[in-house]
């Protein structure tokens, strides 16, 4: 629970927070850009599907009754995951297998 959380790790809630407030500003500056031009509705779900992945977003389009939504966010959340597993495998390689050599 969120109460928890703020008993016993004030800072990691404070710091989550910052951490999604930073994303989901960052995301509408350039979801809003001349280049761009999203709906806002699109850079919601964009925001939810990176943070959350593919079941989260397809919720939200199902409880605000988005339907032409529900096959994009759920596309674009599992293209994340993807996208995510190989930068991680990368970054294992080459950050952490060094280190581990000391």
């Amino acid at each position: 629970s969120i109460q928890k959380v703020l008993a016993l790790a004030p800072l990691l809630f404070l710091f989550s927070f910052f951490q999604v407030f930073i994303h989901l500003l960052l995301i509408f500056l350039v979801g809003k850009s001349k280049l761009f031009r999203f709906s806002t509705k699109e850079i919601l779900l964009a925001s939810n599907a990176a943070i959350g992945g593919p079941t989260t977003a397809a919720a939200m389009c199902v409880a605000k009754q988005w339907r032409s939504y529900f096959i994009p966010s759920i596309l674009s959340g599992i293209l994340g995951y993807s996208i995510a597993t190989f930068i991680s495998i990368f970054m294992g390689i080459g950050v952490l297998k060094p280190l581990a050599m000391r």
